[in-house]
């Protein structure tokens, strides 16, 4: 895959998601193309990334990525999915799809960062 191929399918949303497909935001980078993952319902999930994205795509804490959890449905492992989107940014254009948890609608990454240096410099006074 061309890093051209690569870049639109990541900026680019999808139209709609597939019904094994959700939105979830990386919490941790396990090591070994493994990610754990949170859903807007609050479960966590460790997911995998497929070897076309790696060392293609980088993926921070704090930022979102559409699973596929099809593949591991039937599977008894530890891995309950694998990366099928990495969201980046404008994180605008994503949040605009109607697949798009209302949970992650006010917690991007930069609003975070906001919000954390306002609440120290609020301490410091």
């Amino acid at each position: 895959m061309s890093k051209k191929a690569l870049s639109h399918l990541s900026f680019d949303p999808p139209e709609s998601l597939d019904k094994d497909q959700v939105v979830a935001k990386v919490l941790q980078l396990r090591g070994s193309a493994l990610f754990t993952v949170c859903e807007a319902n609050g479960r966590e999930l460790l997911v995998e990334m497929p070897a076309k994205y790696r060392n293609k795509a980088w993926i921070k804490r704090g930022g979102y990525v559409v699973i596929d959890k099809s593949e591991f449905t039937d599977q008894n492992n530890k891995i309950d999915g694998s990366i099928a989107y990495v969201v980046q940014n404008p994180l605008k254009i994503w949040e605009k799809q109607p697949y798009w948890p209302k949970e992650f609608t006010n917690n991007t990454p930069a609003d975070i960062e906001e919000s954390s240096s306002s609440e120290s410099a609020e301490e410091s006074d």
